[in-house]
């Protein structure tokens, strides 16, 4: 399944494993690369030597791309400098002000891959005027976050290059919307059904996922891109 972001990312299939703290291994991060998503190594909380030390066992176990993640509420200056140093693709930031480390990033030649937690923190991200022209925008959060018709203006002329949305102003989507059917648009269905169980269900088949094209496999759960697109 390509998409843009998958091909501005440089994987095969549009899937983006989180950076979910100590949980995550150069293992997972490697594995996840292999199957053909963007795997992403957690970071904040090391030191910039053994941030090295992971980037590089990554890169041992694989050739494809992968990402780190840097919670901007901590000092990420000098882990920032050694990522960047390293020539790692894609670098993820969380909470914060990005403002302070976009610059660096693009400067570097690396995609800056922002997660939003709050209307406030999307509010400083925003303003699609100082995006990079063919920047990617996913909205995963809330609908209101989003001004969907500055939104479909930058996307015609490919100041945005891609956006993936999971959340609208007006759910569901209104079929009249320039956002169904544009080229440059991934419209998902937005579920939040909450279960006890929530976390096992999504990791369980994720890990046997992240391994079964290597065993020669077929993945489970695969999306029909005929259907869904």
């Amino acid at each position: 399944m390509t998409t843009p972001l998958s091909r501005q990312l440089g994987i095969e299939v549009p899937v983006v494993q989180a950076p979910i703290g100590s949980a995550v291994t150069t293992d997972l991060v490697a594995a996840v690369g292999d199957a053909g998503g963007l795997g992403t190594l957690a970071l904040t909380w090391v030191t910039a030597e053994e941030a090295v030390r992971r980037i590089r066992e990554v890169r041992r176990s694989t050739p494809r791309p992968f990402a780190v993640n840097l919670v901007l509420d901590f000092p990420v200056d000098e882990l920032l400098d050694a990522c960047l140093a390293e020539s790692v693709p894609v670098i993820s930031t969380f909470w914060g002000d990005p403002s302070a480390v976009a610059g660096r990033v693009h400067s570097a030649g690396a995609v800056h891959l922002r997660t939003v937690g709050s209307v406030a923190e999307a509010e400083i991200v925003a303003d699609i005027a100082a995006l990079r022209p063919g920047a990617c925008l996913v909205n995963v959060g809330r609908g209101s976050v989003v001004d969907e018709a500055v939104l479909a203006r930058a996307l015609d002329p490919g100041r945005v290059g891609f956006a993936a949305l999971d959340v609208f102003e007006t759910e569901p989507l209104p079929a009249d919307s320039p956002l169904w059917g544009h080229e440059r648009v991934l419209v998902s269905p937005h579920t939040a059904a909450l279960d006890a169980a929530e976390d096992r269900l999504v990791a369980e088949p994720f890990a046997a996922n992240a391994t079964r094209p290597l065993d020669g496999h077929e993945l489970i759960n695969r999306v029909n891109t005929v259907e869904f697109s």
